[in-house]
Parts: structure tokens; C-alpha cells; sequence
């Protein structure tokens, strides 16, 4: 006689949408960090006299990048 393991098909959907859920957030964790980076480099380009004409100094360009990433995805998250 074969023995077999017979799960409930709910365990099974409850599984694959918690992964889906994590890989979701891993993936906008993901883009997040490359939107801040991407963005930071763009700042980081600019000349001294470019930044002080939109209100930043230089070492507020790590922060500025970092929420311009995060409020993309919030907004995003939204609709």
C-alpha cells in the first residue's frame, strides 16, 4: 500500500500568499534602494551652485534621495 501525504489545499494558498506578500515587499525594498541611489547620483552630479539654488547642501543629499524613494512608493502604494 502507498502512502501519501494529503494537505489541506487552504495551508497550501495560505503559503503561497505569504510568499507572494514578502516578495512583494522584498521587490519594492529592491527598487526603493535603486530609485534613492539613482537619485542621489543625479544630485551628487549637480554643481555646488545648482543645489544652493534649490535649497540643498551637499550633505543633505543622502536624506533628500532617501525620501523622494520613499514617497514614490507610498503614493504608488495608494492607488
Amino acid at each position: 500500500m502507498t502512502q501519501a501525504v494529503v494537505r489541506p489545499a487552504s495551508l497550501i494558498s495560505g503559503a503561497t500568499s505569504r510568499f507572494r506578500r514578502v516578495a512583494a515587499r522584498l521587490e519594492r525594498s529592491l527598487l526603493n534602494v535603486a530609485m534613492a541611489y539613482s537619485t542621489y547620483r543625479a544630485l551628487e552630479a549637480l554643481p555646488d551652485e545648482v543645489l544652493r539654488d534649490i535649497g540643498l547642501v551637499r550633505s543633505e543629499i543622502p536624506f533628500v534621495a532617501g525620501a523622494v524613494a520613499s514617497r514614490h512608493w507610498k503614493a504608488h502604494s495608494r492607488r
